[in-house]
């Protein structure tokens, strides 16, 4: 993705995983290339690591399950289920949960035919989050260090240690 293609993504803005993939793409080129100091890698990792909404997210969990549970009466359980994939995955962007639904869902996954649970679906979208933490991670590391503040004097001691070495009949190993 060129910058010019950059400048017309809506940062801050994703609708759909066709906007994701030329950004993911950019921030594997600017980790290439050392531009992920620039503040458009710092606004696209902002934007890419935006976490889903609630609402959202149980729409994406019910397109999940439904594969595995068609047919089934969970009834009342179903709001149950629906908080323990929330509280994994709602730490995640939308586009990485969804890209990880369609991972767990494809030919790719040798696991397709179990039904995930809440930590499957949580680390699948963890690995698709896996440039956008590099870039986080060197973009963290690029900011200058806070200098401390300068160290204060420390306050004379009451007492002068050389009188009190010479008094008990010592003297200084260091001397």
């Amino acid at each position: 993705m060129t910058t010019e293609q950059l400048q017309t993504c809506q940062v801050g803005k994703i609708e759909t995983l066709e906007q994701v993939e030329p950004m993911l793409a950019y921030l594997r080129d600017s980790l290439q290339t050392q531009r992920a100091f620039e503040p458009r890698t710092k606004q696209l990792v902002a934007s890419l690591s935006q976490p889903a909404r609630r609402a959202w997210l149980q729409g994406e969990i019910g397109r999940m399950l439904i594969h595995y549970f068609a047919g089934a009466d969970v009834g009342k359980f179903s709001e149950s289920i629906g908080e323990d994939y929330g509280r994994e995955l709602l730490k995640y962007p939308a586009w990485a949960i969804t890209k990880a639904r369609h991972w767990w869902l494809s030919e790719l996954n040798p696991r397709r035919g179990r039904k995930p649970v809440p930590g499957d679906w949580a680390a699948c979208a963890k690995v698709e989050m896996a440039v956008v933490r590099i870039a986080e991670s060197r973009i963290a590391r690029s900011r200058p260090k806070q200098t401390a503040p300068a160290t204060e004097q420390r306050p004379k001691p009451k007492y002068n240690s050389d009188a009190l070495i010479a008094k008990a009949g010592l003297r200084r190993m260091n001397a």
